[in-house]
């Protein structure tokens, strides 16, 4: 079972601030910090221009604990709520302040292509794992997310990652 959070993550050495919309398994702590990233997990991709990201490199993931501030049903007007509450307090004035790794305005709803759940089999056909999308699949497995994508196409019948 799923639900949307609006999520603050703070840097507990420097005590800025990120807020974004997530969505999480509610029995899992899934140590998602934001902007894409876990503190489980050490990054696999080149660090973004993002401030957030940048401050992860800087300090290490492990300095940055996340806290929910609302929480929202797992289904379409529940993500849109939780969108909407990431615009109030992600506005201007808020992109303004200098204890803030936001860079753009809340409330912006991504695509749903990469918030389709994923399954993993193995080779046989057999179940392994699902994951609750592209993103969480990437970061849990290691595999990059186009080719995590190109096997959901069915451009690939398997990642060499695997073997």
């Amino acid at each position: 079972m799923y639900k949307y959070i609006v999520y603050k993550t703070t840097n507990k050495i420097n005590n800025k601030i990120y807020i974004g919309v997530h969505r999480t398994n509610v029995d899992v702590e899934d140590n998602y910090i934001g902007c894409g990233l876990y503190n489980f997990v050490k990054p696999t991709f080149k660090f973004k221009r993002y401030k957030f990201h940048k401050a992860v490199k800087k300090y290490g993931a492990s300095n940055f604990i996340r806290e929910t501030l609302f929480e929202y049903e797992d289904t379409e007007s529940g993500k849109l709520a939780a969108y909407k509450k990431e615009a109030e307090l992600v506005n201007r004035d808020f992109l303004k302040r200098k204890d803030v790794y936001n860079m753009v305005l809340g409330g912006k709803v991504p695509s749903s292509a990469s918030e389709r759940e994923v399954a993993q089999y193995d080779l046989n056909g057999k179940f392994i794992q699902s994951f609750y999308s592209i993103t969480h699949a990437s970061q849990s497995t290691g595999i990059s997310h186009s080719g995590i994508q190109s096997a959901c196409k069915g451009d690939i019948k398997y990642c060499k990652e695997y073997q």
